[in-house]
């Protein structure tokens, strides 16, 4: 499979889930946003949805493959570069060189991150560089995406310009497209998609704001040769809605401790509930979704962000 392929079956591998006998359907409201419903009445046990990731990282490096997740075992293919990065087998190093990973971009970033012990923020402060770690990590894995994107695409974003999908009118103006069919995959992009993903980035007066702030500025100067075609608040932007829609993943049934994180498009459309009537589940890296009740058509799909066994104040 040549570059242009792979990237684009890693990056739309989730639509598969999205055909005309799905269990699932997407609804907008201007309130709440993009959500999925039941298209047909569902029994509890039914499997809702295979989501494929747009995007993965592996927390416990050297013991997870960081393409496909999978456990090492006794052996590794690490990255000619240098960066620390394994992989399960000669295949996952190429597909990973193929969609993200190459030299002169995310490998060259970690490794020039774990060489640089510090660096100034906006406020003048000298803080200890955390680019090896989530969410940082992340954040660079999907910067790298998009570098590679835009280079099998020749896109070429100038300053300031946003991560918004637009069309050509006729009359030659740009129009910001609003719509985009989930049916439709031929054309998807991953920046596009990102953009189409709530954010919620903090108030003025929240005290994360800070943190974020000198984060995004601290990402934005350390990722020029992968996100050089970002401003800072872009960063800052996408920097918030991997927060908020990334999925933590494990490496089995068994695993209690969190093996990585993945991004997924189709099921990052569910809301929370503290009585939900769904649960998801990682098998690899794909997504699971199954009914834990039955569901009647029309009725909003929704899952649990947090542990259902946690206290209400925790929740």
């Amino acid at each position: 499979m040549n570059s242009s392929k792979r990237l684009k079956s890693a990056i739309c591998s989730d639509m598969t889930s999205a055909s005309l006998d799905s269990p699932l359907s997407e609804r907008f409201s201007p309130e709440y946003g993009r959500y999925l419903v039941a298209s047909h009445d569902v029994a509890a046990g039914d499997l809702l949805l295979v989501d494929g990731p747009a995007a993965t990282l592996a927390f416990r490096r050297g013991i997870l493959c960081d393409y496909c997740l999978s456990m090492l075992g006794d052996s590794g293919f690490a990255c000619s570069g240098g960066c620390g990065i394994l992989f399960c087998s000669a295949q996952c190093e190429e597909a990973a060189a193929e969609t993200f990973h190459t030299l002169d971009g995310e490998c060259d970033v970690l490794r020039l991150a774990d060489s640089n012990s510090t660096h100034s923020s906006t406020c003048g402060e000298t803080h200890k560089a955390s680019m090896p770690d989530v969410p940082d990590r992340f954040l660079i894995r999907v910067l790298a995406m998009l570098a590679v994107e835009a280079s099998l695409e020749n896109v070429q974003l100038s300053e300031g310009e946003t991560l918004a999908a637009c069309t050509t009118a006729e009359d030659g103006t740009q129009k910001r497209k609003t719509e985009q069919t989930v049916n439709d995959s031929t054309n998807v992009s991953l920046r596009h998609a990102l953009e189409e993903l709530d954010a919620h980035e903090p108030s003025h007066d929240d005290p994360q704001q800070s943190w974020l702030l000198a984060l995004a500025h601290q990402l934005h100067q350390r990722t020029q040769p992968i996100g050089h075609r970002l401003s800072e608040p872009q960063v800052r932007r996408l920097l918030c809605a991997l927060r908020c829609n990334s999925h933590t993943l494990y490496a089995s049934e068994e695993e209690e401790e969190a093996g990585g994180v993945g991004l997924y498009l189709r099921a990052s459309r569910m809301n929370h509930s503290c009585r939900p009537n769904a649960e998801f589940y990682n098998v690899a890296s794909a997504l699971h979704v199954r009914a834990v009740v039955d569901i009647p058509a029309g009725a909003e799909v929704t899952v649990s962000y947090v542990a259902l066994a946690d206290d209400l104040l925790t929740r």
